[in-house]
């Protein structure tokens, strides 16, 4: 190009971003123009910047929130792919998770829901317990493997103390789903006697009564789970009970491994 320096109109064809992008983007910090004329506020950008421009374009094609693009941009070359191999990863995940709801919510719709096989609901009186705890946000797509991650390092650090003392429990204390992250605990039962040699934290999970359904192992994969919340709370709706406490899963099984008819955790809630 003769002219090195390039008004906003000629950078926008030459980049192809719209005037309204490169406004975006520059208010957000991320293509902010070389030359700007503290009299006039007139623009200019470097013709080095197209480079720049270009590679925002597509990563913005392929979906990449702005932030994402702001720090794929701002890292070293050999770090971006990483990043945008994270997000796809991460993307995927989503698609998937989107994918088996539909087909949940297709089935619910259509009245196929009404061939489940149907959940025989019980009460329970559960004892105190002294568990590990730990807490985070996660949205739907990637609940599953901190469960998993989290799981592990409670049943290490219950090997230590005299290992895991009952049922591995996931409690929801908030919704999961696309607008809402929990939060989510996973909580290994130990013996309280070893509680204060305990590794990480601690706490006391009171005694409760509770309704509760089995499920399978092929039962406890999403979306298939939610039918088993869906009839124990239904239950609790019919029998004019009130729940007492956050939902949760309670593990007797490992849910990974095994024959698909293998009974493997129970859904329940606390009632009064």
């Amino acid at each position: 190009m003769g002219n090195e320096w390039l008004s906003p109109g000629a950078f926008s064809r030459a980049s192809r971003l719209s005037s309204k992008a490169l406004r975006l983007y520059s208010r957000d910090g991320l293509l902010v123009p070389c030359r700007i004329d503290p009299q006039t506020g007139y623009r200019q950008y470097h013709v080095d910047q197209l480079h720049s421009a270009r590679l925002i374009r597509l990563l913005r094609r392929a979906g990449l929130p702005v932030a994402l693009v702001a720090e794929v941009t701002g890292s070293p070359v050999d770090e971006r792919q990483r990043l945008v191999d994270a997000f796809w990863v991460q993307t995927e995940r989503e698609f998937a998770y989107r994918r088996d709801l539909i087909a949940h919510l297709s089935r619910t719709l259509s009245g196929a829901k009404e061939n489940y096989p149907m959940y025989e609901i019980k009460t329970r009186d559960v004892a105190e317990q002294t568990v590990l705890t730990e807490q985070t946000y996660a949205s739907a797509p990637g609940l599953t493997e901190w469960i998993v991650a989290a799981g592990l390092r409670q049943l290490e650090a219950a090997n230590v103390i005299g290992g895991q003392q009952g049922s591995r429990l996931v409690i929801y204390h908030g919704e999961v789903n696309e607008d809402s992250d929990g939060p989510v605990e996973q909580a290994t039962p130990i013996s309280p006697d070893r509680a204060a040699d305990a590794a990480m934290a601690t706490r006391v999970e009171p005694a409760h009564r509770e309704a509760y359904v089995t499920v399978t192992r092929a039962q406890v994969r999403y979306p298939d789970i939610l039918s088993a919340y869906d009839a124990v709370e239904r239950w609790i709706t019919e029998s004019h009970g009130v729940t007492a406490g956050p939902p949760r899963e309670s593990y007797f099984a490992d849910p990974s491994e095994g024959p698909d008819d293998e009974p493997v955790a129970d859904i329940a809630y606390p009632i009064e």
